[in-house]
């Protein structure tokens, strides 16, 4: 949501069909996803806003959790990343490079291998014959929430790519650096008294979350590149449950982390010397 609505105020000011490149990593790959399939910034609003994303949660038993090592099984994440190829008329087994051919863009998507314990990049120079629903399901597996994807084609287990970089732009040339430009969702993380009073989800992925905050913090320094920065405060991005006022409130955020970004990016009136 955050992304769309900071696509959706960057559209203002810069011809988005001129991009001929996306990266995505977790909430991001699927949304890179949607934009290179061909769907509009007004139908990823749309989707925001009125899809019910509570969907998407297929929580397994008890014994899944521990044999599969997370609590949703992201069989349901699968069947819309799915219908999402499907409504716009393409296969479930839609490649990178026929992404590529068929609509001249290029899409990364960025998961982490479990086995290798690396960064797993997927596009139409390394992965080529990869389904895209398969990489932008691993993409968004979140760690000890969604059990991880079993890669077809390694036998390997993939997560989230945020685990290793939520700002992976290492992956990036270092030359294309300056050129590039980034959305970065930052959260904080809300303190609790008492720690048993946290929902079963919220309290197996709040150390992760922690993590991954301040990883966030220091990647931030080490790179010379454009990022609109988007903070979404204490709002849990695993809450699928977010009514239609939050969902809003949240694509506002997106949208306002562009204006203070063009704002920052404007060229600074000089003053007369005196």
């Amino acid at each position: 949501m955050a992304h769309v609505g900071a696509l959706v105020e960057l559209s203002k000011y810069t011809p988005l069909h001129a991009v001929k490149e996306w990266m995505g990593v977790s909430a991001g790959s699927f949304v890179a996803m949607c934009i290179c399939i061909g769907f509009t910034l007004e139908e990823l609003t749309e989707i925001s806003v009125r899809f019910d994303f509570t969907n998407i949660k297929e929580v397994d038993s008890i014994p899944g959790w521990i044999l599969h090592f997370g609590l949703d099984t992201g069989e349901r994440l699968h069947r819309m990343i799915e219908a999402c190829l499907h409504v716009k008329g393409l296969s479930s087994d839609f490649t990178f490079q026929q992404c590529f051919e068929q609509f001249g863009l290029s899409l990364r998507v960025i998961a982490t291998d479990l086995n290798d314990a690396v960064t797993k990049i997927f596009s139409p120079y390394d992965t080529p014959d990869y389904c895209l629903v398969d990489a932008v399901h691993a993409s968004m597996s979140a760690p000890y929430y969604f059990q991880p994807f079993l890669c077809p084609v390694t036998g390997h287990y993939l997560i989230d790519g945020a685990v290793i970089s939520n700002y992976p732009l290492f992956v990036v040339p270092k030359e294309e650096h300056t050129r590039t430009l980034s959305i970065l969702i930052r959260t904080s993380v809300e303190k609790v008294e008492e720690l048993m009073d946290l929902e079963m989800d919220e309290l197996i992925t709040r150390p992760m979350n922690i993590a991954l905050r301040e990883k966030v913090n220091i990647e931030t320094k080490f790179y010379d590149a454009h990022c609109i920065q988007i903070q979404l405060g204490e709002i849990n991005i695993l809450d699928f449950s977010f009514d239609e006022e939050t969902k809003n409130r949240i694509i506002e955020k997106g949208r306002d982390a562009v204006l203070a970004y063009v704002e920052q990016e404007r060229p600074k009136k000089r003053r007369n010397s005196i």
